[in-house]
């Protein structure tokens, strides 16, 4: 969540904290994007195990999972309030005994509903979809719906896995494999220098052409985007890319992305892509 953190207003006994611009963009009459964050996991999932972290971590790692949306002066600003998970949580019922295959047309449909939903303002802007049948890609799947007032892509995704522990020893948080040794990546310094630089510039100039485009003869149909009016409105559609270790280093390699030490791995940048992805396809 993005807020003024310096600039607190006290409404009463109410004490209220601005959204930024950009939030309060994205929740309005006319615009409430939301972002789906989808886990596959390989064994049934034990809601219990899942509640533990979502009642001790969440809250901690983002102030606007335990916030709610309130209006005054012609202003929207996030309110502390208590949280009800029970509220939160979802346990979606489908039909027993049917296959995976059956199951996934059943997942796909419901995504494409809880896509459409828009959420209650009276409590704060995320949900927890627990899907408990088994899929083509999976034994059970959780789904994170959330809204995008509540942070970036980045952020999110940073909060969201410094919740997440390792398998082997749930004392330590998630890591992953590194891709360069320490050696190597001092001998690196000026290469990853010169990779800033011009990422930077590529940067730049790919963000004035697409904005020259857009202005003089707009974006073009292509895989993600269809040219629908009011496409909006329309039914989602899920798609599932798989990407393996040695492809993240692969790209890594190609496109020479840095590591932020928000994630303890120069993988951080890839998992944002995926999940960059993810947001887009869903």
């Amino acid at each position: 969540m993005t807020t003024h953190q310096a600039e607190v207003r006290k409404f009463g006994e109410e004490i209220l904290q601005p959204m930024c611009p950009s939030s309060e963009c994205l929740n309005n009459s006319h615009l409430s994007l939301c972002i789906l964050g989808i886990a596959e996991s390989e064994i049934p999932i034990d809601v219990d195990k899942v509640m533990v972290p979502l009642r001790t971590d969440l809250l901690r790692v983002n102030s606007g999972f335990s916030s709610i949306v309130v209006r005054k002066n012609g202003k929207q600003w996030w309110k502390r309030v208590e949280v009800q998970f029970e509220d939160h949580v979802v346990i979606p019922t489908f039909p027993h005994g049917l296959s995976s295959e059956s199951y996934t047309q059943y997942f796909d449909e419901y995504m494409s509903k809880i896509a459409l939903d828009k959420f209650p303002e009276t409590r704060p802007l995320w949900e927890l979809h627990i899907i408990k049948y088994p899929t083509r890609t999976a034994a059970g799947t959780l789904v994170f719906k959330m809204h995008h007032a509540l942070g970036d892509g980045f952020s999110i995704m940073g909060a969201l896995f410094s919740m997440l522990k390792r398998a082997d020893n749930p004392s330590l948080p998630l890591t992953f494999p590194s891709v360069f040794s320490r050696l190597e990546e001092k001998n690196n310094i000026c290469k990853r220098g010169l990779s800033m630089v011009s990422g930077c510039v590529n940067t730049v100039f790919d963000f004035v052409s697409s904005m020259m485009h857009t202005a003089w003869f707009g974006d073009s149909q292509s895989a993600i985007r269809s040219g629908t009016h009011s496409v909006e409105c329309l039914p989602v559609h899920t798609t599932r890319i798989t990407f393996s270790l040695d492809d993240i280093r692969h790209v890594k390699s190609k496109i020479g992305v840095v590591g932020f030490p928000t994630t303890p791995s120069p993988l951080s940048c890839l998992l944002y892509l995926i999940f960059s992805i993810i947001l887009v396809v869903t």
